[in-house]
């Protein structure tokens, strides 16, 4: 089981942030965040999301979207993570 570290006030500020992330058709001016650039992309997204959760520090976020016309994209929900960088998950 992923260690899971107390939350904190100001986690629950970036949660609510994040929710607000529109992720979409980048050539859409409501959107916010696109899509990520290829697979291989993600998969090293993954793999940091993987090191962060096993060390209690993502917030919230890490998932892949794959619902309605993001199916057809490298989609992945806004990722708030906690004390470190993603660097430092390798």
């Amino acid at each position: 089981m992923p260690l899971q570290r107390p939350a904190r006030p100001s986690d629950r500020g970036l949660k609510l942030r994040s929710e607000a992330i529109i992720v979409g058709n980048p050539e859409d001016h409501q959107t916010s965040v696109g899509p990520v650039i290829n697979e291989a992309a993600i998969e090293r997204f993954y793999k940091a999301v993987k090191a962060g959760r096993s060390k209690g520090r993502i917030v919230h976020g890490g998932e892949r979207l794959a619902g309605g016309l993001l199916a057809k994209g490298n989609f992945v929900t806004p990722t708030v993570g906690g004390g470190t960088s993603l660097g430092s998950l390798d």
